[in-house]
């Protein structure tokens, strides 16, 4: 990889095509994968960059068209897992004003986003701005993830709730009563 990012670990592997926008904010822990048809990008027009701005730390692994856009920071820590086609960004796009195309108008609700150790990120699943995912969570297909969940839940649906959570006291995973 001749991309010169802000860290990147040993043995690291990409599949092609992949495409990557200022990978000078972007740091890759060692034996990260990532799949074809990836988009991990730091658009370099909004003034909160700070390196590295996107931490992918060791082991994650990546699935296919995996879109990941940080302004801010987005902080995955090791070992996590993606199936393809997941959706994450610390951003929104503003649409306030009707006058002007929601693409001129740049973004809005920048907030830090973190992905806990060893969690598992279902097919088509969503995380917006200012989630923070505990650690190993999974994230079930197609969920859009809206608020943050704490260490070792089963969180699923639209918007997204704990459907289950690991008890130390029986240490076996519990279906949780959502009202």
């Amino acid at each position: 990889m001749k991309k010169r990012f802000f860290f990147c670990g040993k043995n690291v592997s990409v599949d092609l095509p992949f495409e990557i926008t200022n990978e000078r904010f972007i740091s890759l822990g060692k034996d990260v994968k990532i799949g074809k048809d990836c988009w991990i990008l730091c658009p370099d027009q909004y003034s909160e960059l700070q390196a590295p701005v996107i931490i992918i730390e060791d082991g994650v692994n990546i699935g296919r068209r995996v879109v990941i856009s940080g302004v801010k920071r987005i902080h995955i820590h090791k070992n996590c897992l993606f199936a393809p086609q997941v959706y994450i960004a610390d951003h929104f796009h503003k649409y306030t004003d009707i006058n002007s195309p929601i693409k001129d108008q740049g973004i809005t609700k920048v907030e830090e986003v973190e992905i806990g150790e060893g969690t598992w990120i279902g097919i088509n699943a969503c995380i917006l701005p200012g989630c923070k995912i505990g650690k190993q969570c999974v994230i079930g297909a197609n969920s859009v993830v809206t608020k943050s969940f704490p260490d070792y839940s089963v969180i699923g649906g639209n918007p997204a709730r704990v459907i289950k959570q690991y008890s130390n006291k029986t240490k076996s995973w519990e279906k949780v009563k959502n009202e």
